[in-house]
């Protein structure tokens, strides 16, 4: 065994035990949260030093050393990239990065050892993807943008330490931006452009469907993990800093950044040290940005209307803010780019919004082609902009990236009926733009209901981008044909990425209720990555049972309950216990088993458990629960289970 800590090894010693002494050092000062100790039967895969004077190493299991070199090969470029774009060197003694079994979260960025899941491991010509997804083309969650998310927390978060959980957006908002910045250094512009454009419908989803907005410095909240809301304190977070970065130009919020990781070396901080070091550093007043993005919450809801004026040789532009008036959410002071295209020729112009109602007026000896605001997607704003059909085919074309991909949602959620729209999608799949913007056209062919549109997406299931043939594979889910089932299963046989074969078998699951236990137990004899197979074949079980309601779900029960031992690692256990719930939701042993995770597995299955037994509410649980209510020793457990007894409770006394 071998025994990885922080900081520099300094000695290893053979006991007459036969067991081993290993004594590692930590230089410099951090905060204890970030103390790591791995133990197991690790093996050593060095990476290029950074600097030629940093060491690099990937600790895997044997046999897994080419999966490591492959993952990690990049980590060096990033050390110095961060370390040049901070203008502050890493400062810690190395750099180590374990693959752990069963991790119980994504990463951690223990100071200069960070622990990934093993998941972060695979092949080339795998998915780029940290997670196997079913309903998603792409993510903002790379292996690789993971890998420089943990360790962009080297400077912000080990070396710059937030005070409280209240301030730990300036951890996981700056890591989180600064592994788009690393995407956008080695990916291109456009590939920054299709992250924000994610990033940016994820949050507002999120408040859309929760109707929760609050700052990103916050201090009320009831466990630990409501701070940690992806939406808001990554996603949010990382455009807000892209939004800031826009307003200060790139010299300034780089040199900002430095002198903050310089000011605050090896400090705890909060979100008025930052401020401090960026109006030092730059000579602005952001006082009004902090007030607006930090202490406050919420976003911009713009209403943009336009006309031609001949008369006047004017285009005039109207930009209203219409979000809810609501404590924390006023209006907003921004800047924002227009695009005006006019006969052939584009002109950009900045102007600030700040009132309820603002105008503004461009010359122009002609009306306008295309009228486009933030088109390359700078701001967290929620834009309302209605246009006539050819305006947005003209947008969708000539746009940058950003305002392409959300002129596609237009053309389609508003024009979906019109042949127009279909040819505006056909002309995007067959153009050489980039696989974001192919991507979504092929997931937006899914609410077009015609044979065209159909014929569109199975051309897709060819493309060279495995993004854009999963976007098509997870839009034939929507289509109950023959030719779509047949499609979907010869992606099964054929395709080479199993994240996209692992999607077909779902989105099949989905329009074809009559899939045998045989075949699910065929599908579980082939080989893939992290068993996104079996991840799939327990998940399209599942579809069958909830959505088909298949009768005789039960006979699928035995496959299910065989996932949920601790030989499988975690992600198929928590699979399988919903899989299990939707099969046979009053089977005895599934609530003795969902009892026995909620006390003893690890937390996200733990949780899962929890909120199953939440949907299930099963009196006979509640007495378990209690004990985990008020002896566990995780607070957020805790909480968890006393929000499922409350189910519980109102579902037999209901008022």
């Amino acid at each position: 065994h071998t025994a990885l800590s922080n900081g520099r090894l300094l000695s290893t010693r053979e006991n007459r035990d036969s067991t081993r002494t290993f004594h590692w050092s930590q230089a410099l000062p951090h905060s204890n949260y970030l103390i790591a100790l791995f133990v197991g039967e690790y093996t050593a895969a060095p990476l290029r030093s950074a600097f030629g004077t940093i060491p690099l190493t990937a600790w895997v299991y044997a046999g897994q050393e080419d999966q490591a070199r492959f993952v990690f090969e990049r980590t060096p470029d990033m050390v110095e990239f961060f370390s040049n774009k901070f203008r502050f060197r890493y400062p810690w003694e190395k750099y180590d990065q374990v693959a752990a079994y069963d991790y119980a979260i994504g990463a951690m960025e223990n100071t200069s050892i960070t622990g990934h899941n093993d998941r972060i491991l695979r092949n080339p010509g795998q998915t780029d993807e940290f997670a196997p997804s079913f309903d998603s083309y792409n993510s903002n969650w790379t292996a690789e943008s993971l890998i420089a998310h943990e360790l962009a927390h080297h400077w912000f978060g080990n070396n710059t330490t937030c005070r409280s959980l209240a301030n730990i957006w300036i951890n996981e908002s700056f890591a989180s931006y600064l592994m788009m910045l690393w995407d956008e250094h080695r990916l291109g512009s456009e590939y920054l452009q299709s992250q924000t454009w994610r990033a940016l419908r994820s949050y507002l989803q999120y408040v859309t469907d929760s109707h929760i907005i609050r700052p990103l410095e916050y201090r009320y909240f009831d466990s630990r993990d409501e701070i940690y809301n992806e939406e808001t304190t990554y996603l949010k977070g990382a455009l807000v800093l892209h939004m800031l970065r826009w307003i200060l130009g790139d010299d300034h919020f780089f040199a900002a950044l430095g002198s903050f990781q310089n000011h605050y070396q090896l400090s705890n901080v909060e979100s008025t040290d930052l401020l401090r070091s960026i109006e030092e550093a730059t000579g602005q007043n952001v006082q009004f940005f902090f007030e607006q993005w930090i202490w406050g919450g919420g976003h911009p809801v713009l209403d943009v209307t336009y006309s031609y004026l001949p008369r006047r040789r004017r285009i005039e532009v109207t930009v209203e803010q219409v979000q809810p008036m609501v404590e924390g959410q006023g209006l907003f002071d921004l800047p924002v780019e227009i695009r005006l295209d006019v006969k052939g020729k584009t002109r950009r112009e900045i102007v600030w919004v700040g009132n309820q109602t603002d105008r503004f007026f461009f010359d122009s000896d002609d009306a306008p082609d295309m009228v486009s605001v933030d088109g390359r997607g700078w701001l967290v704003v929620d834009l309302r902009f209605k246009k006539r059909l050819s305006e947005l085919v003209y947008q969708v074309k000539n746009d940058d990236l950003s305002g392409r991909l959300w002129a596609l949602n237009q053309i389609v959620a508003q024009f979906a009926s019109d042949p127009a729209a279909t040819a505006a999608v056909r002309w995007v799949l067959e153009s050489d733009a980039h696989w974001s913007l192919r991507a979504e056209a092929a997931l937006q062919l899914r609410s077009i209901h015609s044979s065209e549109a159909e014929d569109l997406l199975l051309a897709q299931l060819s493309s060279n981008d495995y993004h854009v043939r999963k976007a098509a594979v997870i839009a034939l889910g929507s289509r109950y044909t023959d030719k779509a089932r047949a499609a979907l299963r010869k992606v099964l046989e054929t395709d080479s990425v199993d994240d996209v074969a692992a999607a077909a078998l779902v989105a099949l699951a989905k329009i074809d209720g009559s899939l045998s236990l045989e075949f699910f137990k065929n599908q579980l004899q082939i080989t893939s990555w992290y068993n996104t197979r079996e991840n799939a074949v327990l998940k399209a079980i599942e579809v069958l049972a909830s959505d088909h309601q298949v009768p005789s779900a039960t006979r699928f029960v035995p496959l299910a309950r065989s996932y949920t031992s601790l030989q499988h690692h975690y992600a198929l256990r928590l699979q399988a216990l919903n899989t299990w719930a939707a099969c046979a939701p009053t089977d005895p042993q599934l609530l003795e088993r969902l009892i026995l995770s909620a006390r003893t597995d690890i937390l996200p299955v733990r949780t899962a458990a929890l909120e199953l037994l939440g949907k299930l509410r099963d009196e006979q649980a509640l007495t378990s629960l209690q004990e985990v209510a008020f002896k566990n020793g995780d607070p957020d457990i805790r909480k968890a289970a006393r929000d499922t007894i409350e189910k519980i409770r109102r579902a037999l006394n209901p008022r």
